[in-house]
């Protein structure tokens, strides 16, 4: 029976072990989604102070320097969305090789002993 009471405390230990891991991943998707916006948010901030400058000047929207600044501002937001997407993407494999840990080292704690014993009996160890 106390065995029995070890495997239930086990399981929840590693249960509450993967929900701090949810809990983890889901504030890193509010923060992504939070940088992503300010990036699309500067951009668009960005690309109105050109379309101002240039009016000021009396540059046509469809001329080519303004074409290139606009393109040049656009890839910078583009690179900068590209690596955090990658950041997250990362982010997102870590939690996941945790909880992979996690479920290895309850399965490591319940069975380990017993094939441990078995190995021994079996004369392999």
């Amino acid at each position: 029976m106390a065995i029995m009471g070890v495997a239930i405390a086990q399981f929840a230990e590693a249960d509450s072990k993967k929900e701090v891991l949810n809990l983890q991943s889901k504030q890193n998707e509010i923060q992504y989604n939070q940088k992503r916006l300010q990036t699309l948010n500067t951009l668009d901030t960005v690309v109105q102070h050109q379309q101002a400058q240039m009016t000021v000047r009396g540059t046509s929207f469809n001329s080519a320097s303004f074409n290139a600044i606009q393109r040049n501002t656009e890839n910078i937001s583009s690179e900068e969305l590209s690596n955090q997407n990658i950041q997250k993407s990362l982010f997102d494999r870590n939690i996941q090789v945790e909880k992979n840990k996690v479920n290895q080292t309850l399965f490591a704690q319940l069975f380990g002993d017993a094939m441990t014993a078995a190995e021994i009996a079996a004369g392999v160890a």
